[in-house]
């Protein structure tokens, strides 16, 4: 936003009553004329001047603009009058006059504004459901501590002051007031280690959020490729005698080494330039002509040191190096035939030719000769296919919107394994079948593979439909042109080098260019989800045990527990559960979203048989302390004759339980039954095969993701790969002056070997959480300790508060609580896999390790969606069977020898009205158009036509 405001503030140069004068941006209005030089920003939309009074420059209109803030493009763009420029786009050569059509709102920047302006406050899944958790957990407390007061005043006959003052330690204990602060310390230690990844995180909600895209919309530009042009050195061809070094010769010859823009800087950046600097000291530069816009080519005058002899050579667009005099008509037509087939890959080339007679100044019957052609494109960063198949892995679908060339967003799409589905502008049309034959553009952007050509505002709304058909969306850019979809996105990522407009509207800004740490994000957020989720479930759980035991024992038992012991409780629990925000987690290979049936349900398993494990003991103790349950002896408890005493081993008996549930709630399956070691230090020598095959391709230095071997036992499987991994190294930030850990771009290939024990690799168990780490072990043994030592040793005669007094109940009784906690987290554990295969369809084959229903088929996914096969068929059909503008051969008049005056004044009036009428078109792009509209206003015109008739037939009679 601040960069957009920037802009507005600057002046131009305005012809106001006939006089030039330098007015602010804000001034302008529709209708004014703005002198464009070299170095000017569009101050607002419009189009170039074909003829102007009192021109201030001398020249024929021809510039280049450079629209990649725009439009996505990385090429410059050649304009021409009558053509139509975009405000915010910068002249990189030539100079012209242009008209002002759209100021203000009504501009393209003005329209992003706007749009970002209008997407209100990002509120997240997690902040809604968190806030839905604490509004029913408050509601149920409420409840039941008002029972409570009622029972404890009127029929134990309590003081009311006490009884508040126990309603209220009730109400600490059970709401969870901790929340806000353990799950910001998550997301806080969430986004410090997505730091270490090259992710600075700008809203931390956006962590969570990450975990659950399914549908990644990068941009082309910088992202998905390098984002400057590169020569493809591959696709450029030589004519007739001349041989590729012959090309690459010529064409650093025509080239400027002082670089001054992106198709000189490919062509010295090239790796042909590197091997012809000898080659090149034979020749002397005599002159140089840059590139003009008007003839759009560039020449140089070269003497041969060794021989002497003088020749031109000259590169530019074909249509400009085909019309030399002296080009065949055989080699025009192989030419023609060579760029077009590029056009359609999305090549941009460039034609070189050279002199035949001699370059002197004096030389007017100068002959040309076609060297070859050139092919330029901004090429896919090497990692971006591994990336991408990474990241289809991992359950994102990559989908590629770009303000780009339909062709070259093909090309670009076919290199990567995108799809080809890429959809146009086109589609916005008014006219368009393609929204009709399927259900609107939500059906029409899942069905895409990309979009090309794409304005703000489309962006936008691709992003809003994908939103609105149920899908988590994250949006990648870089330009003043994508800021409205990343705002609206649910995770906006400003990708590395992007403008302050793009970083204003994200959540997310990378550091690091390329896609690869978007992914490595997105595997990092899903391993933080699991830490929420799992504080999730513990924080249910331990408020419904927290608030059942003690409306039962209160109600039912008429049992009094001292207040200061739930206090205790409740510091010790929320202190340690913060380690959560550490602790040992493994990624998901699908987008996680928050399941709240499937985490009460588990949290109720949890704190239900704590709740009931908990009365048992406190109801078997009543029973033994007054004689009748003597096998309660032979686990420790048979010293246990006092009240006093009873409440010892309830406390020690919930401190057990509430910290064991920590254990419970971070793994899905079977806590030390179902979990996965990993090993990147070698391989067991029981392997031979697979150590020879290991070395052989970290010596080769193999690609990412490779499985070599697997192997199952009676209760393990282990899976041996193959990974490339990029190197980290601790330096000091030059901002912030503190270590920090980043990638240093070399790469090494090492083995991962994984154990999954008592699981499958592929089954839902194979889910499992691995060991926990030493950061939440440390607290929570120090919390077990803590209890045990209150529980068995504290002084009756120490009292803090009301209820009754605690006595320490012995070492042996504590022991017994110890036996009787454990057995019961083992059948908590049970319950807790077997509500987890009730909840997931299928898990009862994996449970084992065996498939007991056979070989399951795959599911068609695509016979799950919305939109039929054959309503697709047409949807596709009627978005590509319209001709793209940029398909179009361009519009290339004759020269003037070639034509009588009168009939090239003509085409060149054709040619503007044609433009024209492009310009109208866009301006409805993306409007909505009535058809019953359109049919009534039809009628009215065809009625009034037939009146008009009658009228003029009985005037005539």
């Amino acid at each position: 936003m601040a960069e957009l405001k920037k802009v507005s503030e600057t002046t131009s140069n305005v012809m106001r009553d006939g006089q030039w004068t330098k007015l602010p941006k804000r001034e302008l209005v529709p209708g004014d004329i703005v002198a464009l030089v070299l170095g000017s920003t569009i101050p607002a939309d419009g189009k170039i001047a074909c003829h102007v009074e009192h021109s201030a420059h001398g020249h024929s209109g021809r510039i280049k603009l450079d629209c990649a803030a725009i439009t996505g493009e990385s090429m410059p763009e050649s304009k021409e009058p009558g053509d139509s420029v975009l405000a915010g786009t910068t002249v990189v050569a030539g100079e012209a006059e242009m008209e002002i059509e759209r100021t203000g709102g009504n501009s393209s920047i003005g329209e992003a504004q706007q749009l970002v302006q209008g997407v209100g406050e990002k509120r997240g899944a997690l902040r809604e459901m968190l806030h839905a958790l604490a509004l029913a957990i408050t509601l149920l407390a409420a409840v039941t501590c008002v029972i409570i007061f009622t029972v404890i005043v009127v029929r134990d006959r309590t003081p009311i002051p006490q009884a508040v003052k126990l309603i209220f330690v009730l109400l600490v204990a059970s709401l969870p007031v901790a929340m806000p602060i353990v799950v910001t310390t998550g997301l806080a230690v969430g986004a410090q280690e997505l730091l270490e990844d090259e992710a600075v995180v700008q809203r931390l909600s956006a962590i969570e959020e990450l975990a659950g895209v399914d549908i990644l919309c990068s941009d082309k530009t910088g992202t998905l490729t390098l984002g400057k042009m590169s020569v493809a050195e591959a696709e450029s061809v030589a004519f007739g005698r001349y041989n590729s070094w012959d090309l690459h010769l010529m064409t650093l010859l025509a080239t400027r080494r002082e670089v001054t823009d992106a198709i000189d800087a490919a062509i010295t950046e090239s790796s042909f330039a590197q091997d012809l600097t000898t080659a090149i000291e034979r020749y002397e530069e005599l002159d140089f002509e840059a590139f003009n816009p008007e003839t759009k080519r560039a020449s140089a005058r070269i003497r041969d040191i060794q021989t002497g002899n003088v020749f031109r050579v000259s590169k530019g667009a074909p249509e400009a190096i085909s019309s030399l005099p002296g080009i065949g008509q055989e080699a025009y037509e192989i030419s023609d035939d060579l760029v077009v087939a590029q056009a359609k890959r999305g090549f941009k080339t460039l034609m070189v030719a050279t002199t035949t007679n001699g370059g002197n100044d004096d030389d007017e019957d100068e002959q040309w000769d076609l060297i070859g052609c050139l092919s330029i494109i901004d090429p896919p960063r090497h990692d971006t296919k591994d990336t991408i198949d990474r990241a289809k892995a991992q359950g994102v679908q990559i989908k590629m919107i770009t303000g780009d060339q339909v062709k070259i967003a093909k090309e670009v799409a076919r290199q990567l394994g995108l799809g080809t589905n890429i959809f146009g502008s086109n589609i916005w049309l008014p006219n368009s079948k393609a929204m009709d034959t399927v259900d609107g553009l939500g059906d029409l952007s899942e069905l895409a593979d990309g979009f090309a050509s794409m304005a703000p505002k489309h962006k936008f709304k691709v992003v809003k439909a994908l939103q609105e058909r149920g899908h988590v969306v994250g949006m990648t850019g870089d330009g003043v042109n994508d800021s409205p979809a990343l705002a609206v996105a649910n995770v906006g990522i400003a990708v590395a080098g992007a403008s302050d407009a793009a970083r204003g509207a994200s959540d997310i800004y990378l550091t690091r260019e390329g896609l690869s740490t978007i992914v490595k994000a997105i595997s990092r957020s899903r391993q933080i989800f699991r830490r929420l989720e799992s504080y999730v479930i513990y924080r249910i759980a331990s408020s419904i045990l927290i608030l059942l035991f003690f409306f039962i024992s209160i109600v039912g038992f008429e049992f009094r527990f001292p207040t200061w012991t739930l206090i205790l409780l409740s510091i010790v629990n929320d202190c340690t559960v913060m380690a959560t925000s550490k602790d040992n987690v493994r990624s998901s290979k699908a987008p996680l979203k928050w399941e709240i049936l499937r985490l009460c349900s588990v949290a109720a398993v949890i704190g239900g048989i704590a709740v009931l494990q908990s009365i048992l003991l406190l109801a078997f103790l009543k029973d033994g302390a007054s004689g009748s349950s003597e096998w309660l002896g032979s686990i420790g408890f048979a010293s246990v004759n006092e009240t006093c005493e009873l409440v010892a081993i309830i406390y020690l008996d919930l401190g057990i339980s509430i910290i064991l549930n920590i254990f419970c709630a971070r793994n899905r399956s079977a806590f030390f039954f179902q979990f996965v070691t990993e090993s990147k230090e070698g391989v067991p020598l029981s392997w031979p095969k697979a150590n020879e095959t290991a070395a052989a391709m970290v010596k080769s230095g193999q690609s990412s993701a490779t499985v070599i071997e697997r192997k199952s036992s009676l209760f393990t499987s282990s899976v041996l790969e193959v990974l490339l991994t990029e190197l980290k190294e601790s330096r000091v930030d030059d901002i912030s002056g503190k270590k920090r850990t980043k990638y240093t771009g070399e790469r090494k290939t090492e083995l991962r070997y994984t154990t999954y024990w008592f699981c499958a690799p592929d089954s839902f168990f194979s889910d499992a959480a691995p060991l926990p780490s030493l950061v939440l072990l440390v607290p929570v043994i120090c919390a077990l300790v803590l209890a045990t030592v209150v529980g068995a040793m504290w002084d009756e005669n120490i009292k803090l508060g009301g209820g009754d007094p605690m006595k320490g109940c012995g070492w042996a009784a504590a022991g017994g609580v110890w036996i009787w906690c454990i057995l019961w987290f083992l059948v908590t554990e049970c319950c807790k896999v077997l509500l987890a295969v009730l909840l997931k369809d299928g898990a009862v084959d994996q449970l084992f390790m065996a498939d007991l229903r056979g070989e399951e088929a795959p599911v068609d996914i695509s016979s799950l969606q919305r939109t039929s096969s054959s309503g697709k068929s047409r949807a596709l059909e009627a978005a590509t069977s319209v001709m793209q503008v940029d398909e179009l051969a361009p519009m290339v008049l004759p020269s003037a020898t070639s034509l009588p005056p009168e009939v090239l004044s003509l085409l060149k009036a054709m040619k503007q009205h044609i433009t024209r009428l492009e310009g109208r078109i866009a301006e409805l792009d993306g409007r909505v158009v009535h058809k019953s509209k359109l049919l009534s206003n039809h009628d009215e015109r065809e009625s009034g036509h037939r009146a008009r008739w009658h009228s003029e037939e009985k005037k005539a009679e």
